[in-house]
């Protein structure tokens, strides 16, 4: 319905749909923008210049309130949105959090991923602060390169493999639901949903 000409568009390595609007990031300068659709145009609400972000490798928003994480050193922020900027709320220094490949959400509803070791984790996002309510060891998932949330429902897919398996997140558990065996998909390199996290953090 509507085309942006080359150059329309800073660089950006992130960008999600917030309860303040579209929030752009770039990992590599720490610069993000806020704007909004309206009418097919597209117009710039907020921006935050260069270096006014750290380095984070996995952003998820719930409503206007985000959580960004970097499984570089382990360390993590909350903050919330709004139309013209962001405030900082809570900082977790290096290490507060583990090392996790994948980062999705159903709303406050947070799952973290390894998929080198298998675990996981889930926990509750508040406005200033991360609850974790259930902790899975290593082994417990399969090896997964993507996970795509539409609601409560969960994709996991493997784009070496071609195998996926659906389930339900909880607040406090995940549920296999359906398993498909390798080569019951083809080979896509993306998968995207409300909340979705891929294999982009590996390759960059």
């Amino acid at each position: 319905t509507k085309e942006f000409g080359q150059g329309s568009f800073g660089t950006w390595t992130h960008v999600l749909n917030t309860g303040a609007g579209c929030f752009f990031y770039n990992q590599m300068t720490g610069a993000a923008a806020i704007g909004s659709f309206d009418a097919g145009q597209f117009t710039t609400t907020g921006s935050l210049p260069n270096g006014s972000l750290g380095e984070w490798t996995h952003i998820v928003a719930d409503g206007t309130t985000m959580l960004f994480y970097n499984r570089l050193d382990g360390s993590a922020a909350i903050a919330t949105v709004t139309a013209t900027g962001l405030t900082t709320n809570t900082s977790f220094q290096a290490g507060s959090f583990g090392a996790w490949t994948h980062v999705v959400n159903f709303g406050s509803i947070i799952l973290f991923y390894n998929r080198d070791r298998g675990a996981g984790a889930i926990g509750t996002l508040t406005p200033t602060g991360l609850t974790t309510n259930t902790s899975y060891k290593s082994g417990s998932f399969d090896h997964w390169t993507h996970i795509v949330a539409d609601g409560a429902t969960l994709l996991f897919y493997n784009q070496d493999t071609r195998d996926g398996a659906i389930g339900t997140l909880t607040t406090n558990a995940f549920t296999t639901n359906v398993a498909y065996k390798p080569g019951q998909f083809s080979p896509w390199t993306h998968l995207i949903g409300r909340s979705s996290s891929g294999s982009e953090e590996q390759e960059l």
